[in-house]
C-alpha cells in the first residue's frame, strides 16, 4: 500500500489538507508541485474541509435538535454549520456546530437574514423539542387534486381523490380524503402508529404532524421521509411533485393487528389483500377490512 504523501504550507510548514487552498494555520494561499495558486474544490472550503457529514453524526444532530427545524419545527430540513459558518471551519464537524433548518429558513440564513446567534439559541431550544412535534403545514399544496400511489416510483397502485376511506379498519378510516366544502378539493388524511399504539405521524387535511418518541429517528433524503423505530424501518413516504404521494413501503402496527406494504404486497392481519403486478385503483376503496380491529381507532380523529 503506497502511503499517503503529506502536503505541507510552504510557509509555516505545516501540514494541510489534500484540497486546502488556504493554511489552516498561517492562512498563507498553498500552492501545486508547480507553484501555480490551488484551486477551490467544489464541496470543500478553502482550509480543505469538506462539505460531506457523516450519518452518526447527522443522526445525533437530528436527536438533539428535535428531528426538525429548530426554529420552526418543520419535518423537511437541511444541515446548517453556523458555529463556525462552513466557511470558516479548519476541522471536522462538530454536532455542536450543526442545526436542521428547513428549506426557508437555511435560505434567509443564507442571505443574511438570520444571524448564527439565532441559530445557536434555537438549537439550545428547539421549537421541535418545545412543541412536541415536527410538521410540514403543506405537505400537500392547497387547491390540487391529490395522487397517492402504492409501491415504488408509483407503479403498483394509484388511487386518485375517492369520494371516502381507500383504508379503513373495520370500518375505522385510515387513509381517506374530506372535504372542506361541496365543491372543494379532496384533502388528504391517514393515520401512522408506532408498533405501541401511539400516533407515529398524521396526516390531517393535507397538514402532516409527527411525533417522536424514544427510538425514534427521521430522515428526509430529497423528497423522501424515512421513519424508523428502534433501528427498524417502519415507514417510507415520497413526495413527486406538489401533489403526488408514494408510500414506498410501511411495517406498522394498527391496534393488535398488523399492516405490511411493500414492493406489490399488502398484507393487514396477517392476511394478503393485494398481491398484483399491477393496480390502478380509481374508486373509493382499495380493502373493506374485516380483520377485527377495534373500533378504538376512531378516537384517533376526534
Amino acid at each position: 500500500m503506497t502511503k499517503k504523501r503529506k502536503i505541507l504550507c510552504h510557509s509555516c510548514r505545516g501540514e494541510v489538507p489534500q484540497y486546502a487552498t488556504v493554511c489552516l494555520h498561517c492562512e498563507h494561499e498553498i500552492s501545486d508541485e508547480k507553484g501555480q495558486k490551488k484551486t477551490q474544490k467544489d464541496d470543500y472550503n478553502r482550509y480543505g474541509i469538506g462539505r460531506s457529514v457523516s450519518k452518526s453524526l447527522k443522526k445525533q444532530v437530528r436527536e438533539e435538535c428535535g428531528f426538525g427545524c429548530v426554529l420552526c419545527g418543520a419535518a423537511l430540513c437541511e444541515y446548517d454549520h453556523f458555529d463556525p459558518p462552513f466557511e470558516a471551519l479548519k476541522t471536522a464537524h462538530s454536532a455542536s456546530g450543526l442545526a436542521m433548518l428547513c428549506d426557508n429558513h437555511h435560505k434567509r440564513k443564507n442571505r443574511g437574514l438570520i444571524e448564527d446567534s439565532e441559530v445557536r439559541e434555537a438549537r439550545e431550544h428547539p421549537r421541535a423539542k418545545a412543541q412536541g412535534f415536527i410538521r410540514e403545514d403543506e405537505f400537500f399544496r392547497q387547491g390540487k387534486a391529490n395522487t397517492i400511489l402504492l409501491g415504488p416510483m408509483g407503479t403498483k397502485g394509484v388511487i386518485e381523490t375517492p369520494g371516502k376511506a381507500f383504508l379503513r379498519l373495520n370500518d375505522v378510516p385510515v387513509m381517506f380524503f374530506d372535504y372542506e366544502g361541496d365543491n372543494s378539493i379532496p384533502l388528504f388524511n391517514a393515520l401512522f402508529l408506532y408498533p405501541n399504539g401511539n400516533v407515529l405521524a398524521m396526516i390531517r387535511r393535507n397538514e402532516l404532524i409527527v411525533k417522536p418518541e424514544e427510538g425514534f429517528d427521521i430522515r428526509t433524503p430529497d423528497s423522501a421521509l424515512i421513519f424508523e423505530w428502534e433501528g427498524k424501518r417502519i415507514l417510507h413516504l415520497v413526495r413527486l411533485g406538489s401533489n403526488v404521494m408514494t408510500i414506498v413501503s410501511m411495517d406498522l402496527l394498527y391496534v393488535n393487528h398488523p399492516i405490511f406494504f411493500e414492493g406489490s404486497t399488502l398484507t393487514i392481519g396477517g392476511f394478503t389483500a393485494i398481491v398484483e403486478e399491477q393496480i390502478n385503483l380509481k374508486g373509493s376503496i382499495i380493502l373493506e377490512c374485516n380483520c377485527g380491529c377495534d373500533h378504538s381507532l376512531k378516537r384517533y380523529w376526534v
